[in-house]
């Protein structure tokens, strides 16, 4: 039998019921709008993310391109040939709004094949490749110059055609701009035209480098060049490229690059930067000052004795070349060179060491303008090189132990060719003996003694060479003692009644009173007492170490 059941009402509120459909629906709804939200906000947060990078990548370029462009244009006239009286060569060889050639010497310089044609030589208007604007045009130089100043070509015109366009983007060099979605992309390249590229004399090189993609002026698009002239006045481009003889009146060049990004924004435009700088410390002669003219030449080793410097006779380094007041010395090519008012000067040179000169006469008046040129032979002088080395000798064994420094300043001569030098900071010095017996000799330097061999003798053969050795100590102290007295016959004689002056400053100096050794005071015998260690002088004549 089941046991009974009995019935329990459940109180009203307390009984178990779910969601309705209606609230499902409203819950769902509002989930999907806070989807919805943070999804729109991750969007914009990604596509802003994206078009900064993009514009970051457009600023960069725009920037490098601009940084690259104005050091090339400070640099425009560095050792071109200014002063060429026929038809000088201008820092600038010509400029339009999209492009500028710039003449510039690069390295080497000069221009001299010691060992074959080296590249970049000066720019060969002979030869070939050329630049479209330099092709048989007024702006074409008349000669390849002599001190070796190359073309550097800032362009959009790729293939080299005078033109931009499309072209340009198909060109093989144009691949950058093909690589990108955006139609208004160019290539922005970097050319250097010099002489004798691959060792191959007339081949101008055109050596290429692309550097940035940027848009093409015009449409919107500013010049990517705007030039100042003297007085103020901008160049008006509707007038076409500055002509050949308005190029030495350009004062200032402004330079605008605008950067587009290579992807589109969520409107499907292309994001761009827009930068510029202004370049106005080109090397043209600017307005103040007066003009100056190059003074040049050759030190050489006039090998066959013929006063000219042949094929195979080698430039001098380290010669002093000497110009009125003006000192300068020879490079690796024994090349010397001078920029210098108009006026009469003196142009002289001192040999290297191991070389005399052969050129006669062996100096030369110099009247600028026009500019001039001089060389000097010089001949090798039989004999042979002695290296003289000074260093401390702190322990006095005449021998130089590790940590014994050099000794810079000391002046040692070679006789009987009485050739003096002064040793560098290395402690040595190069000089020159002639066949034959010879001495070498250092001067100690104050309160030092030479405690090896002072002088050193030996014999010199024809080509052979030397090296000697100075140890140079520290001097022992001693004892300095004397009067002062009363000289009343004025004689120079301590006479019978001439008493001393007790309690007058004495002082030690190697350096005529700058430096004071030691000190002391006369004592009331008028003997001086043993020096002590400078202190306070009573006299305003010294000072204290």
């Amino acid at each position: 039998m089941l046991p009974h059941t009995r019935n329990t009402r459940v109180p009203r509120g307390l009984s178990d019921r779910g969601f309705t459909l209606v609230e499902l629906m409203i819950t769902l709804t509002v989930l999907a709008i806070v989807m919805i939200s943070l999804m729109a906000v991750m969007y914009a947060a990604q596509r802003s993310k994206t078009s900064t990078a993009r514009g970051i990548e457009a600023t960069q370029a725009a920037r490098a391109a601009v940084d690259m462009m104005a050091r090339d244009l400070r640099s425009a006239g560095y050792a071109a040939d200014r002063d060429w009286v026929a038809s000088p060569q201008q820092p600038i060889a010509y400029v339009d709004s999209l492009q500028v050639l710039i003449n510039a010497n690069l390295s080497p310089y000069p221009d001299i094949a010691v060992t074959g044609p080296q590249y970049p030589q000066a720019y060969q208007p002979a030869g070939n490749p050329k630049p479209f604007p330099l092709n048989g045009t007024a702006w074409q130089p008349p000669i390849k110059y002599r001190s070796g100043a190359e073309v550097i070509r800032w362009t959009l015109d790729v293939n080299n055609d005078g033109v931009v366009n499309a072209n340009d983007i198909a060109d093989v060099n144009g691949v950058d701009a093909r690589r990108t979605p955006n139609p208004d992309d160019y290539v922005l390249v970097r050319q250097v035209y010099g002489d004798s590229a691959g060792n191959v004399a007339g081949n101008n090189g055109g050596q290429m480098e692309r550097v940035a993609l940027v848009r093409a002026p015009g449409g919107g698009v500013p010049p990517m060049f705007t030039v100042q002239m003297r007085g103020g006045q901008t160049w008006d481009w509707a007038a076409g490229p500055v002509p050949p003889s308005r190029i030495q009146d350009i004062e200032r060049i402004t330079i605008q690059v605008v950067a587009p990004s290579n992807r589109p924004d969520s409107k499907g435009k292309y994001p761009q930067t827009t930068l510029r700088t202004e370049v106005g410390s080109m090397r043209n002669v600017p307005d103040i000052g007066q003009t100056e003219y190059a003074v040049d030449g050759w030190v050489y080793n006039d090998q066959n004795r013929n006063r000219q410097q042949d094929a195979g006779e080698p430039g001098l380094l380290g010669s002093v070349a000497l110009l009125g007041g003006f000192s300068t010395t020879t490079d690796a090519t024994g090349h010397f060179f001078f920029l210098v008012r108009a006026g009469t000067y003196t142009l002289r040179h001192a040999p290297p060491i191991g070389y005399g000169n052969f050129t006669s006469p062996d100096s030369y008046v110099v009247v600028v303008p026009p500019a001039a040129q001089h060389s000097f032979a010089d001949t090798a002088r039989t004999g042979g090189p002695v290296v003289a080395t000074v260093f401390e000798d702190r322990n006095d064994n005449a021998i130089r132990d590790a940590g014994e420094p050099a000794l810079g300043g000391v002046q040692v001569t070679v006789t009987p060719a009485n050739l003096s030098g002064y040793t560098n900071a290395t402690g040595t010095v190069n000089l020159f003996a002639d066949p034959g017996a010879y001495t070498v000799t250092a001067t100690p330097p104050d309160s030092m003694a030479a405690s090896t061999a002072n002088p050193v003798s030996g014999v010199m053969t024809n080509g052979g060479s030397a090296s000697v050795t100075f140890g140079m100590s520290r001097s022992g102290r001693g004892h300095i003692t004397g009067r002062v007295y009363l000289d009343n016959n004025l004689n120079g004689v301590i006479d019978n009644g001439e008493n001393g002056v007790p309690n007058v400053w004495v002082g030690i100096s190697p350096d005529f009173g700058i430096t004071v050794l030691a000190y002391q005071y006369t004592d009331n015998s008028s003997f001086q007492r043993e020096p002590t260690r400078p202190r306070a002088p009573r006299s305003g004549r010294c000072s204290s170490r």
